[in-house]
């Protein structure tokens, strides 16, 4: 957080932990019931990114974001909307705040010269802004003429400074105002002797660049928490790989070497290529959203071929040995103590009959369970139950119709016993904070089952997410189409906008989800 008593330059002005930098405005309280969140909560401030992480520009930024929100906030409070007759109105207003900003920046110019080292800040804030608008009109220029234009020199200036103005005029043009006046060249700044390309960037240290890049994907991609986290780690084990290096000395044999590493542990060639793609990521970021690298991706090379392994499904034998031992026989309908060991047995026939993956069964809350248009008992997947409150996928929103053999098993009595006060299906289930999830806990506690039933083969893998792909072989041998059964998993369907499944359409989906069976297969 900006420290205001010891910056007082930099009201309104946030710096994120990752360096990132933020524009901070309270709403009048009287106003807050127009702003609204995504959630549809009045917001009591704004908070809107810069783009950038000199402060310098922040500033100039700043002061345009807070004429223009006055201006908002004005209007709001009078009750005006703007129309074309008040446009010029505006205007005007506009350019004369903007004037008196710019009388006292120059006033205090006079009073107090800027230092070398501000001159070099505002000629980076500068080279970021023309690069960020207008960087590959100039490429393109030099190649038409056949022209080399260094980037971040004179010449390349020369040509980018009007070519800069005249976007910024025709977007204040068309947003119905009058184009900002021309900046004042800054007087031509000496790159470091010890940057690889003329540009400084590639001086930044890997893990900085790494904190700007998850800054962005919470902030600007809204990723979800366990995603940021699998990301990190990733790229935090090359950060230790390489011992933190800047960016202009990674290589891409460096990069090679990393991933050699990784592979060397064992793991699959879809992890691998996982490292592989967070780090470019990481160096794709600085160079296309921040604009502070113009060398060479040093992990832009091919990634590993891999063939992808079909997931076991189990067989009648395996399923009667897991749900004829004692966890399932012996299950509960009102546990005296809910915790993992309760949870096991109902979420473990919950998946095979309904194809639930194992955090979406781990985080069902009881109104998940509920009849739907008179079609009976539905279980409905959404968002909102995800501890991130975002699914991995856009498509696993879904409803699944409720299998018979759930309510023969005693599911629903489980249901309508469980506390009035339980905010899930399965009360008590740590919570695995790093991830972001409820189920890791519940799926080691199955693997510790199922290999005490003998169940455990080097050559055919099977897990919790292997009941997942037993009802989906299941639906597939009963004659359910295609689109159908990847709707009812969760997967994307060309041409259908969503797995949630309209009252006429349960009406017909529901008769062949209850016909799902293994035959030989008895649960008592």
């Amino acid at each position: 957080m900006v420290d205001r008593k010891h910056n007082p330059r930099d009201r309104n002005i946030w710096k994120s932990p990752g360096g990132a930098l933020f524009f901070k405005l309270g709403i009048p309280p009287d106003l807050r019931d127009k702003f609204l969140s995504s959630t549809g909560k009045a917001k009591t401030k704004i908070s809107e990114p810069f783009g950038t992480d000199s402060r310098t520009e922040a500033r100039v930024l700043r002061d345009q974001k807070l004429v223009h929100y006055q201006r908002v906030f004005t209007r709001m409070k009078a009750g005006v909307m703007m129309t074309p007759e008040g446009i010029p109105a505006e205007a005007a207003a506009y350019r004369r705040e903007r004037a008196r900003i710019d009388l006292a920046n120059r006033q205090a110019q006079l009073d107090d010269p800027p230092a070398p080292a501000e001159l070099a800040e505002r000629q980076k804030a500068e080279d970021r802004q023309i690069q960020m608008t207008v960087g590959r009109d100039i490429e393109e220029y030099a190649e038409k003429h056949h022209i080399t234009l260094e980037p971040f020199t004179e010449p390349w200036r020369a040509l980018g400074r009007p070519m800069y103005q005249a976007v910024l005029a025709a977007r204040s043009l068309h947003a119905g105002f009058e184009p900002p006046p021309t900046t004042t060249a800054v007087p031509p700044v000496k790159q470091p002797a010890t940057s690889t390309n003329g540009y400084n960037g590639n001086l930044e240290r890997f893990s900085v660049a790494l904190g700007h890049y998850l800054d962005w994907m919470r902030d600007v991609r809204k990723a979800r928490v366990a995603t940021i986290a699998d990301y990190k780690s990733k790229a935090e084990r090359f950060q230790k790989f390489a011992n933190d290096p800047s960016l202009g000395a990674v290589t891409i044999e460096q990069a090679r070497a990393f991933l050699n590493e990784v592979e060397a542990q064992g793991v699959s060639t879809a992890t691998v290529n996982f490292h592989h793609i967070v780090c470019k990521a990481v160096f794709e970021h600085v160079r296309r959203e921040r604009h502070m690298f113009s060398g060479d991706n040093p992990f832009s090379f091919q990634r590993r071929k891999h063939k992808a392994k079909k997931r076991a499904k189990y067989t009648v034998d395996e399923l009667n040995r897991l749900f004829n031992s004692p966890t399932v026989t012996e299950r509960e309908i009102k546990p005296e103590t809910y915790g993992v060991a309760s949870a096991l047995p109902w979420a473990a026939v919950l998946a095979l009959y309904s194809g639930l993956g194992l955090e979406e069964v781990a985080q069902l809350r009881p109104r998940d369970l509920r009849i739907e248009h008179g079609n009976g008992w539905v279980i409905y997947v959404e968002h909102e139950a995800a501890l991130s409150g975002k699914l991995k996928r856009e498509g696993y929103q879904r409803t699944v119709p409720l299998h018979p053999e759930l309510e023969r098993l005693g599911l629903l009595k489980y249901h309508a016993a469980l506390p009035r006060n339980a905010e899930r299906v399965f009360p008590n289930l740590p919570v695995h904070h790093s991830k972001g999830k409820r189920g890791p806990t519940l799926g080691r506690a199955f693997n510790n089952w199922r290999r005490d039933l003998g169940i455990d083969y080097k050559d055919r893998p099977l897990d919790f997410h292997s009941l997942r792909h037993t009802f989906g072989k299941a639906m597939e041998d009963l004659g359910i189409s295609e689109p159908d059964r990847v709707r009812l998993l969760g997967h994307a369907v060309p041409g259908i906008g969503s797995s949630v499944y309209s009252a006429p359409e349960l009406k017909r989906v529901a008769p062949l989800v209850a016909k799902v069976k293994w035959e030989g297969l008895e649960i008592p």
